[in-house]
């Protein structure tokens, strides 16, 4: 009579069957482990030898300069492997190479940073970025991203300097040329431009800035540097490199109208503090002096400004410990070293004829400097009067960088 419970016979049973049940799912899991195991190699293969496939006739478009066809190679291939980094540049290539700049620069955008090539590619983007689409701060990021792939990335320093400089960023550049030099990735032109870095100048500067306004018509940056540009720009086409017309040879509507537009930027400033002490317009200077902010304390030109002040008032003792925080602040400009010499000489100090002679070295400096064609152009004699100047100035870290480069 059954009593409701299993027999030992149903015990053996059931427990067989989980056995065999469990058996079984261990032999299916393995099954297809093994089998996914087997398919990654040949995955591999088949996804190795397709993407050969496909630069390979990629190179044949390249050299027949069929641009249409490499364009549609390229654009299947990157829509089937978008990791692919060898398919967004040759689409950039043929985007390019039929004028479509701003595909081009989309497609060389799309490598991403570990890319063998990224640094390259990402070089070429900028350019066009900055040159053929005249959308500078669309380089910038460009030349970050490939500092963040490459601390000694030196095409993207080196272009970093250049706009820096262009656009009269005084700050920014000294930074920018630090870093490179304490990276030993400096471009050679960056000492040109630390020891002009107080009286910057290009020939082409109104025009070229004049094309980047156009995208960004708002920019305080560009619409202050594109004023002085137009400030400085002699009738005749040429920069002067000496005199009042270096402040101001040409129209001042534009700069007038920024000091009143943007009435803290110090290079608006600068150049009105500028125009007024060549003009030995006193009360001019101390009324642009007073509407400084504090930022000007860290920019060695407004305590040259207010040292020329101090003296023109004969209070020496004063001017001279703003020109000596000038120096503490930027030792290598020369025009703050002959005010220093008049101060002194003034005050009976015998130091006032080394003050001076460095001052002299430095405007000859200048001079040689701004008859190069371009400050790319810095040969080795040239570099070496630079390295003689800072061996006298300071600071040492510029000094022992060119040295490094030098010797």
């Amino acid at each position: 009579m059954s009593t409701g419970h299993p027999s030992g016979d149903g015990i053996a049973a059931a427990a067989r069957a989980r056995r065999s049940s469990r058996n079984w799912l261990a032999v299916a899991v393995l099954a297809t482990m093994a089998a996914s195991i087997a398919v990654q190699p040949v995955y591999s293969w088949w996804h190795q030898r397709r993407s050969r496939a496909f630069k390979s006739a990629c190179s044949v478009a390249v050299r027949d300069k069929d641009w249409n066809k490499l364009e549609a190679i390229a654009d299947r291939w990157v829509q089937w492997d978008p990791a692919n980094g060898d398919g967004w540049v040759y689409l950039a290539e043929a985007a390019a190479q039929m004028g479509q700049v701003e595909r081009a620069v989309e497609a060389l955008g799309r490598v991403s940073n570990s890319y063998s090539g990224a640094l390259e590619a990402l070089a070429l983007r900028g350019e066009m970025q900055f040159g053929d689409l005249n959308r500078p701060y669309d380089a910038v990021a460009t030349w970050k991203r490939m500092l963040e792939i490459n601390r000694r990335a030196d095409v993207a320093r080196q272009r970093l300097i250049y706009f820096y400089s262009m656009t009269f960023q005084r700050s920014a550049l000294l930074a920018e040329i630090r870093t490179a030099m304490e990276l030993e990735c400096e471009p050679p032109e960056a000492y040109a431009y630390f020891v002009l870095a107080n009286e910057l100048n290009f020939t082409d500067g109104m025009s070229v800035v004049s094309k980047w306004r156009d995208h960004y018509p708002d920019d305080e940056t560009l619409e202050v540097a594109h004023a002085i540009y137009v400030a400085k720009y002699a009738a005749s086409g040429g920069l002067p490199i000496f005199g009042q017309s270096t402040v101001a040879s040409g129209d001042l509507t534009p700069i007038d109208a920024c000091l009143k537009k943007y009435p803290a930027n110090l290079e608006v400033l600068a150049f009105h503090l500028e125009y007024a002490i060549y003009d030995g317009n006193e009360p001019r200077v101390l009324e642009l002096l007073q509407q400084c902010p504090a930022a000007a304390e860290n920019d060695p030109r407004f305590w040259r400004y207010r040292a020329w002040y101090l003296a023109s008032q004969e209070q020496f003792e004063e001017a001279e410990k703003a020109l000596r925080k000038s120096l503490e602040l930027f030792p290598a400009d020369w025009q703050t070293w002959l005010l220093l010499g008049n101060v002194l000489r003034r005050l009976g100090r015998p130091e006032a004829a080394e003050a001076a002679d460095i001052a002299l070295m430095g405007k000859q400096l200048k001079r040689e400097l701004f008859e190069l064609p371009n400050a790319r152009s810095l040969n080795k004699q040239l570099g070496e009067q630079v390295y003689r100047y800072l061996k006298r100035t300071g600071p040492a870290w510029v000094w022992q960088s060119l040295e490094r480069r030098l010797f």
